[in-house]
């Protein structure tokens, strides 16, 4: 199949998904249908297109505005070279990061979030970029200099969590972004790391004001999370979009209902669904009934994103 025509049809793909959950009808139906079949027929179709275009280690691809080197192992490289991966998200992270600002980017994995978070803060913004595998970490260091944002951005080896010590990191079983602080269905082998707090990382740093975090960590959220009661404390308008699933916040052993109660603790108050057309909710009530997704949460009103 001629590489235009696959690019053609994962971006078709890509599009029917993301309409499919923002609209509240289709979702609904989808949801009707047996959890298995979903995951086995979204699977195959993704498998089809991915295995026609295979990513290239030694190839510098153009992503949105920049250029990036991918890791082999990435599920994402279609959606990445065709623009479609977590496009909503990235619309988001646009719209809510200004000039001069300061982000972390915690599981920055090879930085497609963090190029686009340091071309937004600009020379005098800051973006913190935590990745603990060294491998994929050494893409990352290469993507920043490629851009040429070493002078904004400052890549961390430490894996986040909510003590500072060492720890088993998992590692993914068929793409490196599913590396975990816990073993869960999509991990395989596992690497000792060294983790901090964002409170203990941020106080060595002097406190500088923090204006959003960008979380993905494969259900290591509520850990991170704890570790960073003082960041929040002296940031009041600090927003934080995160990565939630359900199901591997389970195998890490919490719940959703916990994680709600962490955040309220941290202050923040509302929730958007991201991939849900930004559906409203109050962190500690009734969220979104979706098993995964993206999520913005802020600490003011609907107004402030």
């Amino acid at each position: 199949m001629p590489l235009l025509s696959v690019k053609s049809l994962w971006r078709g793909y890509s599009e029917l998904t993301r309409v499919i959950r923002k609209n509240a009808i289709t979702y609904w139906l989808a949801r009707r249908l047996p959890k298995l079949w979903r995951v086995r027929l979204l699977g195959a179709v993704e498998r089809l297109l991915r295995d026609r275009f295979p990513v290239k280690s030694d190839k510098l691809y153009r992503i949105l505005d920049h250029q990036m080197y991918l890791d082999p192992r990435t599920e994402h490289g279609l959606g990445y070279i065709t623009g479609t991966y977590e496009r909503d998200v990235a619309r988001i992270m646009e719209k809510n990061i200004s000039r001069n600002e300061t982000v972390i980017d915690i599981g920055a994995n090879v930085g497609f979030y963090t190029l686009i978070s340091a071309g937004l803060v600009g020379k005098k913004g800051r973006v913190y970029a935590f990745e603990p595998q060294p491998d994929v970490r050494a893409l990352l260091v290469r993507n920043v200099a490629v851009n040429g944002y070493e002078d904004c951005c400052q890549i961390v080896s430490y894996g986040v969590s909510n003590k500072v010590g060492t720890a088993i990191l998992f590692l993914g079983n068929r793409d490196s972004g599913h590396a975990s602080l816990f073993a869960n269905m999509n991990t395989e082998g596992k690497a000792a790391i060294e983790t901090i707090t964002l409170d203990k990382f941020f106080a060595i740093e002097g406190w500088p004001s923090v204006d959003l975090i960008k979380m993905d960590i494969e259900g290591a959220e509520r850990f991170a999370l704890e570790g960073m009661s003082i960041l929040s404390q002296r940031n009041p308008r600090l927003k934080l979009i995160m990565e939630f699933s359900v199901q591997l916040a389970q195998q890490a052993g919490y719940s959703r209902n916990e994680l709600a109660w962490i955040l309220s603790k941290l202050n923040f108050r509302k929730g958007y669904w991201i991939e849900g057309g930004m559906k409203e909710f109050i962190v500690e009530g009734a969220w979104p009934d979706t098993e995964y997704g993206n999520f913005l949460f802020t600490k003011g009103a609907i107004n402030d994103v």
